[in-house]
């Protein structure tokens, strides 16, 4: 359980982002499972999976560029 709370709070709380990066990322795993099983995929359901990749790229990329800035704004004060 200590792995959760390395991941999903950010000074003894939950973030929001973290908690939507979880989630999104078993949502993305879920979207992949069912275009590997499902042997006839739509083309629509291969779009999804890439928009959603980007979005969990991005949606992390912002949440590490918020941490660091306030890593580096505790530091000057």
């Amino acid at each position: 359980m200590k792995i959760f709370n390395d991941l999903l709070k950010y000074n003894g709380k939950y973030s929001r982002k973290s908690l939507i990066i979880f989630v999104f990322l078993i949502f993305i795993i879920s979207v992949g499972v069912y275009i590997v099983v499902d042997k006839e995929s739509h083309e629509r359901a291969l779009q999804v999976f890439d928009s959603s990749l980007i979005f969990l790229a991005t949606l992390i990329g912002v949440t590490t560029v918020d941490k660091k800035l306030a890593s580096k704004n505790n530091k000057d004060e």
